[in-house]
């Protein structure tokens, strides 16, 4: 599965400041697999999704769309303002791999 990403645009001013898709986009490698029955992900050394431990796992609903489940947690984690793309990199057994592509949150809400 390969989601591809929209045409790329030019600098974005903010701020007084010129970003690029570089200061904005970012991405990472996430782990989809199965325990006991229950289909999970694992955000690979994502500063905020990997857990204190690296070893935090995400469950996922049956039958969810992977792409909505991972932008719906990275979303409500402030780790993404949105998820661009999803590739498929390669299966170890039950285990998955991709390549995920988000474009980084710029703010987290005071609450």
């Amino acid at each position: 599965m390969t989601e591809t990403a929209a045409p790329a645009r030019g600098p974005i001013l903010t701020g007084g400041k010129m970003l690029t898709l570089t200061d904005i986009r970012a991405s990472n490698t996430v782990l989809v697999t199965e325990f006991g029955g229950v289909r999970a992900v694992h955000f690979c050394l994502h500063e905020k999704l990997s857990g204190n431990d690296n070893d935090l796992w995400f469950p996922l609903a049956n039958g969810a769309d992977l792409f909505e489940a991972l932008e719906s947690i990275m979303c409500i984690n402030f780790a993404a303002a949105n998820v661009v793309s999803l590739e498929f990199l390669r299966q170890n057994g039950k285990c998955k791999d991709y390549r995920i592509t988000y474009n980084k949150a710029k703010f987290k809400p005071l609450s």
